[in-house]
């Protein structure tokens, strides 16, 4: 691995003449994001990429992305969106294209677009989310790149706070050679969590070189400044009546959220009873027609329930909730957490552990309701709506200032001379 600050290793690269006479120039970014479920990987990208913007206007940032809705999210300024032909996760390392043609034809064709860009972009920083070889391995031709191509590159893998339980993380990553990939590829890791709370770096088993250019940045959080004129989707219909209180169930990209908003209407009549509310149901943009036409039907004969497909304002919508349901997303919790509301997660158990792991931390911390069995789901909300909130000390137990962090330390690596061996 390389090394950040300054610190030169021995040069078997030639140096970018742009370093190598200390020519001044704009700042470059590439941030890539596989998406092949779900929108938390470009949302996660997408708000670092503002907190790059804030700190430093001038940067150039270029974003690859396989979301297909990713054009219709609030972007910073002049930011470059490159899309990748569309592929849908079905299963633990199983994919299927959107369109008729082949997987292996649309893997070549992302690897193709991301070196191509990579090459065109030659970025200070390639940040990739997530995952270290793409979906598929796709990434490996731009890895090599970069290292062979592209000296000056800084090469940062972001991995959010969980990504499985311990045991499946290390099976998976020996079997797919993700730990050579760490050494080989990747000059830094960031950790977008908290090493107290969940210290990916030992309980994953980083070699002792990875773990030395590990940073935990705390959790990455989007900025409610970056959404002050609110779409009209957004917006509640009516005004709140004295006393009421607002529920906003959440489905993050919705593809999987079907099961949740058909127990939380189910539990309605419980909740209704029990506490003066009205709830506002985003199901989410991936979420099947059909799947949403149930939940609608679903909905007749419900008072004070409304439903919108999706929103790119959910920081408003957040905000203008006495309670959040959702389930154990990084994104979904985070925003959540960030804007100090009681929140009922109903996590995600399979195929992985990611979001149950998560959850099972937000509540021995005292900021969040973990509900595991549907029955119970009413009575955890109506608890949410009742009980006291969280205290002002309960809610800095996390640290949410990973989205600035994480900026600084890539306009940081940016900017340092850093020679591969």
């Amino acid at each position: 691995m390389g090394q950040w600050s300054g610190m030169v290793v021995e040069d078997r690269q030639r140096v970018d003449p742009r370093i190598r006479h200390g020519a001044r120039r704009e700042h470059s970014a590439l941030l890539y994001s596989h998406d092949t479920y779900g929108l938390g990987h470009f949302r996660r990208n997408l708000a670092i990429a503002h907190a790059l913007r804030r700190q430093d206007p001038g940067a150039r940032i270029v974003m690859l992305t396989g979301s297909s809705v990713a054009r219709s999210w609030p972007l910073p300024e002049a930011v470059e969106v490159v899309p990748m032909p569309r592929v849908v996760k079905v299963g633990i390392d199983e994919y299927r294209p959107v369109s008729s043609r082949s997987l292996s034809d649309l893997r070549a064709e992302r690897a193709h677009i991301i070196g191509s860009t990579l090459m065109r972009v030659r970025p200070d920083v390639f940040l990739v989310d997530h995952a270290p070889l793409g979906m598929k391995g796709e990434l490996k031709w731009a890895l090599e790149l970069a290292r062979h191509e592209l000296s000056h590159t800084q090469v940062v893998l972001g991995l959010r706070d969980v990504l499985d339980d311990p045991v499946t993380v290390r099976r998976t990553w020996a079997e797919q050679g993700i730990y050579s990939a760490l050494t080989s590829f990747y000059d830094q890791v960031l950790v977008y969590g908290c090493k107290e709370l969940f210290d990916v770096a030992e309980l994953y088993a980083f070699e002792p070189q990875v773990r030395r250019c590990t940073v935990f940045t705390g959790y990455v959080a989007k900025h409610y400044d970056l959404e002050a004129v609110p779409d009209a989707r957004i917006v509640w219909t009516h005004d709140r009546a004295p006393g009421v209180r607002r529920v906003l169930v959440m489905g993050g990209g919705g593809g999987d959220a079907a099961e949740l908003f058909t127990a939380f209407l189910r539990a309605w009549p419980l909740i209704s009873k029990e506490a003066r509310a009205e709830a506002l149901l985003v199901t989410g943009p991936m979420m099947p027609n059909a799947d949403r036409h149930q939940i609608q039907s679903l909905m007749t004969g419900l008072d004070r329930v409304e439903l919108v497909p999706s929103s790119t304002n959910m920081l408003s919508l957040i905000a203008a909730a006495d309670v959040v349901v959702a389930m154990g997303g990084y994104n979904s919790v985070v925003e959540s957490v960030s804007a100090r509301r009681p929140l009922v997660v109903w996590p995600r158990t399979a195929p992985r552990r990611e979001q149950v792991i998560r959850a099972r931390i937000l509540e021995r911390l005292g900021l969040a309701r973990v509900v595991l069995d549907v029955s119970e789901l009413g009575l955890a909300i109506v608890g949410a709506l009742k009980g006291p909130p969280p205290t002002p000390e309960t809610w800095q137990r996390i640290d949410l200032g990973g989205g600035d962090r994480v900026a600084r330390l890539l306009l940081e690596a940016g900017r340092a001379e850093v020679v591969r061996r």
